[in-house]
Order: C-alpha cells, then structure tokens, then sequence
C-alpha cells in the first residue's frame, strides 16, 4: 500500500475490544493514541476520512454511509442489513458512490485457506465433494452465514435451499431477533452439505466437513484446527478404499491474521486496485442463501432454487 488512509471505526464492541460496547470501551480506547473518540458519527466527517471501518449494528449501515460523504471504502461487518432488502440497498448506495465494500467474513483472509479453495488443488487433493456436514451456532444470520459462505469457498456455488427443521429463535443472540435451523444446501455438482445449530450456551463451534472423492478435509475448533485424511487400501475388506480418519494430516492456518489480512487488502484495493477477497458481491450470495432458508421455513421445508 502506498501512503496513509484516514480511518474511521464505528463501533467498539465484542469483537473490536472485548465484550463491551459503552462509555467504558471508548475510554479505553482514548488510551490508544490521539486518534478522535466520540459518541458520534458525524463529528468524524469533518476529517474527510478514506475508509470505514463499520463494526455496529446492521441498521447503522446507511446512516454512516450518508454522515461520512468523503469515503472511498468501507469495511463491514455482517450481516449487510436486517434482512435482504436492506442489504441490497447498502451495496447499492455503496455503487452509486463507487466505494469499494470489503465484508468481515474472515476466513476470506486466510492465506491457507484461499490456496485451499483453488480448483486445481482442491480437485487433486479432495477431488469432487460428495457430501458436506456443518454446525453453527448464536444465530443463522450470525455465525451461519460464515459457514455459509466458507461452504461456498470450499466446495463450490449453492443451488438449492431445504430448510429441515422448525425456525428456532435465539434468545441471547448477538444480533437481535436472530434464529437457528438446520438445512440442507444442494451444491453446484449435485452433492448435499447439511448444516445443524448448536447451542453455545454448551459450547462453541463452527465446523466444516468435506467429504471428496480423494479424501476428507475437515475445519474445526472454529477453523483453529484443519486437517487433511488420506485415502488407502482399506483395511478390512478386500478390494476396498477407506478414508483414514484416524490419522489426520494437520495443515497450518492464518486465522490469527486473517482480519489484518481482509485490512490489508482493502487498502491495497483503494491505492492499488487489487482485487477485493470478499467483496459486497459476494456477501449478497450468502445472504441471499439465508434469506431463501428462512422462506423454506416458513413454507413448510419447500425447496428454494437460487437464481
């Protein structure tokens, strides 16, 4: 990147400073440095700044787009909206602005993970996906749109939409009104991935498992631990192949970098034109995936085709 980029971060919550999100967070963020703090967005705009960094709220989104009329680029959180609608009219004032939209869906940032997802080495490694299984938890439109859009990374476009279960509402959700429900997501070459919540008030997880023709790769721990499992002989029939589960190949991920990574690259879009690694496009699809499994809910589990 070259040169500086005046920055704005709105919001100072669970994920940009602990568990907090009051007058004590600002505080501590005073000690920073002698960047501004305020309560306010649009004490901000008179410093012209280049790039948002918008870590509030969905309802906020617009609001910061319309009090901050000097930005070029705008990294988010998701999800883009409180539902659809509102997501498409964010990245469609973020078009008529031609700001650039970088999403915080962070496993976009890791490095080994980017690797994993090119065809070539995907198809050499696991071959083509048979199946897929997934959990999430705190909320479909929370963590299930990460595992959403890492299924989409992983394994290819989603084509159909099966909700298989009951909308359950999340009461402690981070994101207000937010709900769980297993579904089954058909994939662009036929094969099923099915995702199941779990409640985090047990314990966390956001797990991925890809069952290919060549071998398995599976993604847990909240992506932490990623881990390869090779095809041989099997070993008790003849004639036969098994999946060695029993002896993981573990491969090293970024994740501790990840979200400077997605930083970097963004600023890298704005001096550089790189090409964003999880633009607002993008985002939209996983959204749209959500979208379709809560109208499969509600119509009794019918199948949803994506456009």
């Amino acid at each position: 990147m070259s040169g500086r980029l005046r920055t704005v971060l709105v919001g100072f919550g669970a994920i940009a400073e602990g568990m907090s999100r009051d007058r004590k967070a600002r505080a501590r963020a005073r000690r920073w440095s002698d960047a501004l703090v305020t309560d306010d967005v649009s004490e901000v705009a008179a410093l012209r700044p280049n790039v948002a960094v918008i870590a509030g709220p969905p309802e906020m989104r617009l609001d910061c787009l319309r009090l901050l009329p000097s930005l070029d680029a705008v990294l988010v959180e998701k999800p883009l909206g409180d539902d659809l609608k509102s997501a498409r009219r964010f990245i469609a004032a973020c078009a008529r602005r031609r700001i650039r939209v970088q999403v915080c869906l962070w496993r976009r940032g890791d490095e080994s993970f980017r690797q994993l997802a090119e065809p070539r080495l995907r198809a050499k490694s696991l071959g083509e996906i048979q199946a897929a299984f997934g959990l999430y938890g705190n909320g479909l439109r929370n963590n299930g749109v990460h595992l959403i859009d890492f299924l989409r990374m992983q394994a290819g476009e989603i084509s159909e939409v099966q909700a298989l279960g009951p909308v359950r509402r999340v009461p402690k959700a981070p994101l207000r009104g937010d709900a769980a429900l297993p579904l089954a997501l058909r994939l662009a070459n036929g094969a099923v991935a099915v995702l199941q919540p779990v409640d985090f008030a047990y314990y966390r997880e956001v797990a991925l498992d890809l069952w290919g023709t060549r071998g398995r790769r599976s993604f847990y721990q909240e992506s932490l631990v990623a881990a390869d499992y090779p095809l041989r002989a099997n070993r008790g029939v003849a004639d036969a192949k098994e999946i060695v589960t029993d002896e993981p190949r573990p491969f090293g991920s970024a994740v501790g970098t990840a979200l400077w990574n997605l930083y970097s690259n963004l600023a890298d879009a704005v001096s550089r034109r790189a090409a964003l690694w999880s633009d607002g496009a993008n985002a939209l699809i996983a959204e749209t995936v959500v979208d379709a499994a809560l109208r499969s809910a509600a119509q009794g589990g019918r199948r949803v085709k994506l456009a």
